[in-house]
């Protein structure tokens, strides 16, 4: 028998250490996670935010795109939040980019890889917190806007740990295309622009889009949740989306997560959701939308395509009460159900009630509003019978609760008088100016008539005035009707005047304005009849307040009957008599004065009482601050004296002028104060003609700071906050701007951070700063290399090989690996490869097989990108022999292993030996007696530690 012994004596140990790029603890318990994207592994960071509780059984994790970190922050943190933690056992971690690249969130891919890099990133977060048990824990995904896909593939790679997922305000639903998340409850809440009238906009018709995808779903068994929150901006997320989150999560929670789960002994095992213990939610449409809009039913099979699934009636009502349109809200207390309008001899009932509108539309200073009531029809288009109009100017921005007193029109019902028993309907609403919005109308009104058509009504009524508008302006044409009732007597030579009242519907005794005097010509002398008439509203009336027209019809006798009029309300609008003031451009600025003023054209039709120039910080400045001047009375110009400002401040002016209709302003015309010595100021322009070494780019000199320029130009570093002390190119000495400016040296693909810099006699000046990443070299093969077979992992039938990938080449790396041939030069064209993965670094013990024994093989490793497969250095290397003895009668099989050997080789029987003695034989001959250790009656190690190189004969 041959043996041979290996000339290497060496052990080799081998030490195998991994990680994930970016897998490094952070402080103030955050980690960062390295998640699997289309562009390759990414940084993410998970930050624990807000509140731990006690034990930890479920996580949410938020998903946010870079915009809304701070609102997510200010939600997670606040005692909502705490005690929510509390309550359900729950751990809020917000999970960020690192590059601020909101994109990344959609290009997450691998879903194997991501379950793994998510799990070990919560275990990790754990630790770090002192709660071990959050790497058992539920998760609860919630992806906002950008991020939406987020919390979408978290939910497909971890299905098992996942309790419910959200997405908020999201623009449609193809970021769930093709995944299944069936047994997983899911949120999707969208929201229309805010104004006071949207109700079929585009983005409410995209809403929509996403109601019809997500029913489409739901058809298909998909827990699907979709809401909408009425009059909010897509782009803004408020404490009423949280609420419903929260609401959402704590369900899911309730309902998915067994109560007796501990997972600090134990895996999780999600409860199944059983449908028909559950509510169904329609959308049943868009326009109009409102309470009435919305239906919620207990589970039926019928209606489980059509309806959203909702996990109870508790739930059902806040997914609701979450979608009515909060302007939508208005409310009248007593509820006017019933109005007894007149008696015999009594004047119509007044309805006194506080008129209460919720409203999350933003009303303008200066607004106005009123209050309608319908037609005979319930239309507010076509007022057969006049409003009731009640203009008032409002103090606050927002519609609150308003104390009124409220009179049904006189004339409501009066043409063809309410029979005993008969119902009238009408509606009120509440109309506002500036921005025009009409809230929802109350539930019909009933106008009864409990007495008969006996002596009330009147005799005379102005109807309704056209041309219908909502609100008129000084100087406005009015065409109206007098309307004789049926069954009066207005004999000839009877006389009509229509009468306006003082603002606020307060008619002075005995002193009228009188608009119109006509010799009325009716018709019919005692059944009904009508006339026409125009009356032009004066230029004297006042903005915001009442007025009542109202007639009267004076007899040949002398005897006078008064009418019941119509109310209008005026406001200023385009064209109208209004105040007309410019203010005057600002000049001799210093550091702390200035001058301006105004130029009043026109008073409006009211004397000017004082007038001057406001001043702030911030845009529009008004009266009501404590920086403006009073500068006189009347029209004309006048000079302004701006005070105690600040050194190198920007402010903004407005002349104004007051009169009895209200203040006036002038445009808005803006200045910086002087500065004190200072560095000077730039602004950075953008970097341009970016390429692998690189690039362009300018500064602008805002303010050079009181003294000369002695230097400006740019400098720039691969890190934050660049200075002269880094890379930097000079660009003059004036305080011209700078364009066309070289940045050189640059290495391709890197991100560099650069700023405008000037220097003055106090000191150097920097811009904001610009951020850009030099161009990327062209692709080229990856770079690969691999080490010598180590002897110690050969075998007759496989060894291991090790190769690291130092560059990919400017392309990613898509395969990588070995391949082996009994020929020089293998390529991966052969079967006889094994493929480890993808990416750079080392990839190492990659297992060659199946091997011939005895045989010499040639290896090379291989990395592939997108420009093609590059080969290692190539490395040989020879299978071991496998040796089978038998015994001279040929009854029992021996097996010596490794052969050659090393420090040792073993002797293997098929069958027990008794007794057993080894001889060796040097080629020479020569007798040697082996070191044996019996490991069993069937096996023996042989030392051969001792022996030189060289071919042995074993006799047995």
């Amino acid at each position: 028998m041959l043996l041979t012994k290996s000339i290497s004596k060496k052990i080799f140990i081998g030490l195998l250490a991994s990680c994930l790029a970016g897998n490094l603890f952070a402080q103030n318990q955050k980690v960062k996670v390295g998640l699997p994207t289309q562009k390759g592994n990414a940084n993410f960071v998970f930050n624990l935010s807000g509140f731990i509780p006690n034990s930890v059984r479920s996580v949410v994790l938020f998903a946010t795109p870079k915009s809304k970190e701070h609102a997510v922050s200010e939600f997670l943190t606040d005692d909502i939040a705490r005690k929510f933690s509390q309550k359900h056992s729950c751990a809020f971690v917000r999970v960020s980019t690192m590059s601020g690249e909101d994109t990344l969130f959609a290009q997450l891919t691998n879903l194997a890889l991501l379950k793994d890099s998510v799990q070990a990133g919560l275990k990790r977060l754990g630790i770090q917190a002192g709660h071990i048990e959050m790497k058992n824990a539920a998760i609860i995904p919630v992806g906002l806007a950008a991020a939406s896909r987020f919390a979408i593939s978290i939910s497909s790679a971890i299905p098992e740990r996942t309790a419910g997922l959200a997405t908020l305000l999201a623009y449609n639903l193809s970021a769930i295309k093709g995944v299944s998340l069936k047994q997983i409850p899911h949120l999707v809440s969208t929201g229309e622009n805010s104004g006071p009238d949207v109700r079929n906009n585009e983005n409410v018709f995209f809403s929509e889009q996403i109601r019809s995808a997500a029913l489409l779903r739901r058809a298909k068994g998909e827990l699907i949740h979709h809401s909408v929150e009425m009059n909010a901006s897509q782009s803004t997320l408020k404490r009423k989306s949280m609420d419903l989150v929260f609401a959402f999560i704590g369900k899911s929670i309730e309902h998915r997560i067994p109560n007796g789960f501990d997972p600090n002994n134990g895996t999780l095992s999600l409860l199944p959701i059983i449908e028909s213990n559950g509510q169904l939610g329609i959308n049943k449409s868009w326009e109009g939308f409102g309470a009435n809009q919305i239906q919620t039913n207990a589970y039926s099979s019928l209606l489980a395509s059509s309806g959203f699934w909702l996990f109870d009636s508790d739930y059902a009502k806040t997914w609701s009460t979450f979608q009515i349109s909060s302007f939508d809200s208005f409310e009248i207390t007593p509820t006017p159900t019933v109005i007894e309008p007149y008696c015999t001899g009594q004047r119509p009932s007044a309805l006194s009630a506080n008129i209460k509108v919720n409203s999350s539309v933003q009303l303008q200073g200066n607004n106005y509003y009123r209050v309608e009531v319908s037609d005979i029809t319930g239309s507010f288009d076509n007022p057969t019978y006049p409003t009731r109009y009640t203009g008032t100017k409002l103090s606050a921005l927002n519609i609150d609760t308003l104390k009124q007193i409220v009179i049904f029109p006189d004339n409501l019902a009066y043409s063809k008088p309410v029979p005993v028993g008969t119902t009238k309907r009408y509606k009120m609403r509440i109309v506002a100016s500036n921005p025009y919005f009409e809230s929802a109308s109350t539930p019909e009104i009933s106008l009864v008539n409990p007495c008969g058509p006996a002596g009330g009504e009147p005799n005379l009524y102005l109807s309704t005035i056209r041309p219908y508008k909502k609100f008129y302006n000084r100087g406005d044409v009015l065409t109206f009707s007098v309307i004789k009732r049926d069954g009066y007597s207005a004999p000839a030579g009877t006389s009509l005047r229509v009468d306006l009242s003082g603002k606020n519907y307060s008619f002075d005794p005995g002193v009228p304005t009188t608009l119109l005097t006509a010799t009325p010509n009716f018709s019919n002398a005692t059944g009904v009849d009508s006339v026409v008439y125009s009356i032009t509203l004066p230029d004297t009336l006042s903005f915001g307040p009442r007025y009542r027209l109202k007639p009267y019809l004076t007899s040949s006798g002398g005897t006078r009957t008064a009418g019941n009029g119509h109310d209008i309300t005026v406001i200023p609008v385009a064209g109208g008599n209004t105040i007309s003031i410019t203010t005057t451009t600002v000049n001799i600025i210093g550091q702390n004065t200035a001058k301006s003023g105004g130029t009043i054209f026109s008073d409006g039709g009211s004397a000017i009482s004082v007038r001057g120039v406001c001043w702030n910080t911030s845009p529009a400045p008004t009266v009501f601050l404590s920086s403006k001047t009073s500068d006189g009375n009347g029209t004309g110009e006048y000079i302004s004296n701006l005070t105690n400002l600040s050194p190198g401040t920007l402010y903004y002016v407005r002349a104004y002028a007051t009169n009895a209709n209200g203040t006036t302003y002038g445009e808005e015309k803006t200045f910086t104060t002087v500065a004190a010595p200072q560095v000077p100021l730039l602004i950075t322009q953008s970097i341009y003609d970016i390429l692998e070494v690189s690039a362009k780019g300018g500064g602008k000199i805002t303010n050079q700071g009181g003294s000369a320029i002695t230097a400006k130009g740019l400098c720039w570093a691969t890190t934050t906050a660049p200075t002269l002390d880094n890379f930097s190119v000079s660009a003059g000495v004036d305080t011209s701007s700078f364009t066309n400016t070289s940045l050189s040296g640059l290495i391709g693909n890197t991100t560099y951070y650069v700023r405008a810099y000037a220097t003055n006699s106090t000191g150097t000046g920097y811009g904001n700063e610009v951020v850009f990443t030099s161009a990327s070299a062209p692709a080229i093969l990856p770079q690969i290399s691999m080490q010598n077979i180590n002897p110690a992992t050969i075998t007759a039938f496989s060894a291991k090989a090790t190769g690291t990938i130092p560059s990919d080449g400017g392309s990613p790396v898509t395969s990588r690996g070995f391949v082996w041939d009994i020929n020089s030069g293998p390529t991966i064209a052969l079967t006889t490869k094994v493929i480890s993965g993808s990416g750079t670094g080392i990839f190492s013990n990659v297992t060659l097989e199946p091997l011939n024994p005895e045989t010499t093989y040639f290896v090379r490793g291989f990395a592939t990108n997108a420009v093609g497969t590059s080969y290692s250095e190539e490395v040989s290397f020879t299978t071991l022999m496998v040796s089978v003895l038998k015994t001279e009668g040929g009854n029992i099989n021996l097996v010596l292993s490794p052969n050659p050997a090393t420090e040792s080789t073993f002797l293997a029987s098929d069958l027990p030996i008794a007794e057993a003695k080894l001889l060796m034989y040097g080629v020479d001959g020569k007798l040697i007696v082996p070191e044996v250790e019996v490991i069993s009656d069937r096996s023996f190690k042989i030392n051969t530690s001792g022996l030189q190189t060289g071919l042995y004969y074993l006799k047995v």
